[in-house]
């Protein structure tokens, strides 16, 4: 991990690559934010987390951002604003096509305005994007280089189709498409080489793009899906309704804590543990991992339940969004039973004894008129 992320500061500080910053630990943003009463709270929070991780881990105060899944809604524009993020990528086939305002072509940035806040957006060409992501199966480097041609080709193609065109957009699928062949490492170096050697195009980064491309076209709403097309992949299934329900679980739990603790270091391990239980990996159909999310909703009970007790497990592995050791050194245990949680079973039982009391009584006068009737 230190080697990878010294090659990325290396290219950062040599101006080959922008790093986005992103929420902490992949959730599903537009969703949580338009679902839950707590979502945009605990939103804001992620992404003040995740920006911390960039600046410590790469020394990078990032103003582009990647939306986990791109699932956006308009409920986040306020949070990315505020937060100093000028632009993010969504998807043209999901959301261009349904938003409002002045729309042209995907090939351009455009400013989405709401309110008093604003962010520049990109619209990734959804074609080549998935090609790439889901389409590169390689037999040797003969298919690598016929491929690594196809996608510039593709490249050119969008002028040709839109002569207007400023720039393509490539958003490809991150954490998969380069895994499982070494061969498609060579498709991209070769698709780098042949796009540099190309004069008809040049390779840049998104705030590269926005030094020499103004955002001339203004939306004024963008839907709330995905890069799917809306939120089947994280719902559809029994199991992902549980998780669901153990998430809602957790965040009552959280909210106990920062009311009965305040923002300290408690209330940072549980909303740590939040936010695992809140990746979206896990919840994906094809992924499913109920164990995860049991697992870290229960970590949020136990922190409102044992307070410093749990909370400094995390903490003291570095769980904080500094990076650094932290440690709660006054206890708070807002979850800990006291006589007002007891109050509803008390209320119950003295109902039951009473009736049971009520019973007895009847039956004994019952029981007396009879034997008073047989003298």
């Amino acid at each position: 991990v230190r080697e990878v992320i010294g090659i990325f500061s290396n290219l950062v500080e040599e101006g080959r690559v922008e790093v986005l910053t992103s929420f902490f630990n992949h959730p599903i943003p537009g969703y949580v934010v338009d679902k839950y009463e707590w979502g945009v709270t605990v939103m804001g929070e992620e992404l003040k987390w995740g920006l911390a991780v960039t600046r410590e881990a790469l020394g990078v105060h990032a103003t582009g951002a990647w939306i986990p899944e791109m699932y956006f809604s308009m409920k986040l524009l306020k949070l990315l604003a505020r937060a100093g993020i000028r632009y993010t990528v969504l998807d043209a086939r999901y959301h261009l096509s349904r938003a409002r305002g002045a729309i042209a072509t995907p090939y351009e940035p455009y400013l989405l305005v709401s309110g008093n806040e604003s962010l520049v957006v990109f619209f990734r060409d959804t074609e080549i994007s998935n090609l790439i992501s889901f389409g590169i199966e390689l037999r040797d480097e003969v298919d690598a280089a016929i491929m690594a041609r196809r996608v510039v080709a593709e490249i050119l193609a969008r002028r040709v189709s839109h002569p207007g065109a400023r720039v393509v957009v490539i958003a490809a699928d991150g954490e998969n498409w380069l895994l499982g062949s070494p061969l498609r490492a060579v498709f991209l170096d070769l698709l780098l080489s042949y796009l540099e050697s190309c004069r008809l195009i040049r390779t840049t980064t998104l705030s590269g793009v926005l030094r020499n491309v103004n955002a001339t076209r203004t939306l004024t709403w963008i839907p709330s899906t995905s890069w799917a097309g809306g939120d089947w992949v994280w719902v559809s299934l029994s199991e992902n309704k549980v998780q669901w329900s153990l998430i809602e679980e957790a965040a009552e739990y959280y909210e106990r804590v920062k009311r009965g603790c305040g923002e300290g270091p408690i209330s940072q391990a549980a909303l740590f543990a939040l936010f695992m239980a809140l990746n979206s990996d896990v919840i994906h159909r094809e992924y499913v991992m109920l164990s995860h999310t049991e697992a870290w909703s229960r970590e949020v009970e136990m922190i409102c339940r044992l307070g410093a007790q749990e909370a400094n497990k995390l903490l003291l592995n570095h769980m904080t969004p500094n990076l650094s050791a932290a440690r709660a050194t006054t206890d708070c245990r807002p979850c800990t039973l006291s006589i007002y949680d007891l109050l509803p079973q008390l209320a119950i039982t003295l109902s039951l004894a009473s009736i049971i009391l009520l019973v007895a009584i009847k039956r004994r006068r019952k029981a007396s008129r009879a034997f008073k009737d047989r003298r």
